[in-house]
C-alpha cells in the first residue's frame, strides 16, 4: 500500500535500470531538490535470466538501503526492445472513436499482435496526406510478458511498484521542467537519448509529443566496432573510446584519435541519415513546424557528438543539464545519464500500474 504522507514529503524512488548500472533518485515534495540519490553497478556475469533477474533485485535492494531512500514506491521505466514506439496515420473520422481506428490498424499490423501487448496511443492531430485529412497518432506498444518480469523484479526486490512509465515520458518530463520559459513552449525540439543499446528519437512541441521512435544504435555498437578493429578485449575498447573521450583535446594523441575516428566514422554517418530520416518524415508531416532546436543526452551525450550534430543538421544543439531546475548535492555526479531516473521520480500520477 502506498504511503502518501511520504509521496506528499518525498517524490516516488525513480529507478532507472540499465544495462550494466542502475541509478535511484528521489526527490523533494515539492520537486525542486534531490533528496537521495545513488548510481551502483549490475553484476552481469550471471550464467541465466533466473540468476540475473535475482543479482538485479539483490542490486536493487542494496541501493535503496545504503542510500537512505524512504516510503519505498518506486517507479520503473519501459523502454526498448520491451516497448514499441511507431507513428501511425488513421482516417480521421469525426463519428468514430479514435480508439476504434488505432485498434483497426494494429489489428492490420503483422509485428503487433494485440492478445500480446499493453496498447497506449497519443493524438499528435490532424494531418493532410494528399487530398484528404487523416490523423496522425504516436502509438506505444509494450510487451505484457515485461510488465509481467517488471512486477515480479519489484517483488524480488521487496519494493512497491507504483508505476510502470514508458521512457519517452518520464525523458519528457525531465526536459520540460528545464525548459519551461514561454519561448521554450512554442519551440519544437527534436530530442535524442543516445544509451548503450538504442537512441530514443523523440520529437514534441512545447509538451505535446509529435513522433517517436527507437533506433538499434549506441555505445555498445561502437565499443563493438573497435574490438573488431584492433582485436582488443571489450574492457580495453571501452577504455580506449572512454578515455581519450574525457581528455582535454591538447592532451590526445592526433594519431590514436584518428584511427578510432576513422573505424567510428562510417557508424556515426549511418546513424545521422537514420536521424535524418525521422526529421525528414516528420517534417513532411507537420509542414509548417520546423525543427528548431536539438538536446540529447544519455551516455553517449557528449561535446563532440553536440558538434557532429550542429555540423550535420545547422541547428542549435544542447546536451541536457537534467539538474539546472533542480538542487543536486555536490557529490552527485552530474551527468546527462541522470535523466530518465530524475523524469520517473518526477511522476505525479499514482492511479494504474501502467502509466
Amino acid at each position: 500500500m502506498v504511503n502518501f504522507s511520504v509521496f506528499r514529503r518525498l517524490s516516488p524512488i525513480g529507478l532507472d535500470i540499465g544495462p550494466r548500472s542502475l541509478r535511484a533518485v528521489q526527490l523533494s515534495g515539492d520537486r525542486s531538490s534531490i533528496v537521495h540519490a545513488v548510481e551502483m553497478e549490475i553484476d552481469t556475469s550471471q550464467d541465466s535470466s533466473a540468476d540475473a533477474i535475482e543479482s538485479v533485485a539483490k542490486t536493487i535492494r542494496v541501493a535503496l538501503r545504503d542510500g537512505g531512500f524512504q516510503g519505498g514506491s518506486v517507479v520503473l521505466s519501459l523502454g526498448h526492445p520491451d516497448l514499441l514506439l511507431q507513428n501511425i496515420r488513421i482516417s480521421d473520422t469525426p463519428d468514430a472513436p479514435l480508439a476504434n481506428g488505432v485498434l483497426e490498424e494494429i489489428a492490420s499490423r503483422a509485428n503487433i499482435s494485440p492478445e500480446n501487448v499493453e496498447i497506449r496511443w497519443i493524438d499528435a492531430g490532424v494531418v493532410q496526406q494528399g487530398e484528404t485529412q487523416r490523423r496522425e497518432v504516436l502509438l506505444l506498444a509494450c510487451r505484457k510478458a515485461a510488465v509481467t518480469e517488471r512486477i515480479q523484479l519489484a517483488e524480488k526486490a521487496g519494493i512497491r511498484l507504483l508505476a510502470l512509465d514508458a521512457e519517452p515520458a518520464a525523458v519528457t518530463r525531465t526536459v520540460l521542467r528545464q525548459y519551461r520559459r514561454q519561448t521554450d513552449q512554442s519551440q519544437t525540439m527534436l530530442f535524442l537519448r543516445i544509451g548503450q543499446r538504442n537512441t530514443l528519437v523523440f520529437i514534441t512541441r512545447g509538451d505535446h509529443p509529435l513522433f517517436a521512435k527507437y533506433l538499434p544504435f549506441g555505445g555498445d555498437d561502437l565499443d563493438q566496432a573497435l574490438v573488431r578493429q584492433f582485436q582488443i578485449p571489450l574492457e580495453s575498447a571501452l577504455v580506449l573510446r572512454h578515455g581519450y573521450g574525457e581528455r582535454r583535446r591538447d592532451q590526445r594523441d592526433p594519431e590514436v584519435v584518428r584511427t578510432i575516428q576513422e573505424c567510428l566514422q562510417p557508424l556515426w554517418n549511418s546513424w545521422l541519415e537514420e536521424i535524418a530520416r525521422c526529421a525528414r518524415y516528420y517534417q513532411v508531416t507537420f509542414r509548417g513546424q520546423p525543427i528548431e532546436r536539438i538536446i540529447i543526452s544519455g551516455s553517449e551525450a557528449t561535446v563532440e557528438l553536440q558538434e557532429r550534430l550542429e555540423k550535420f543538421f545547422d541547428l542549435p544543439v544542447e546536451i541536457l543539464d537534467p539538474f539546472r531546475a533542480i538542487r543536486c548535492p555536490q557529490e552527485i555526479d552530474m551527468s546527462p545519464q541522470w535523466d530518465l531516473a530524475i523524469g520517473l521520480a518526477l511522476y505525479t500520477n499514482p492511479g494504474s500500474v501502467v502509466a
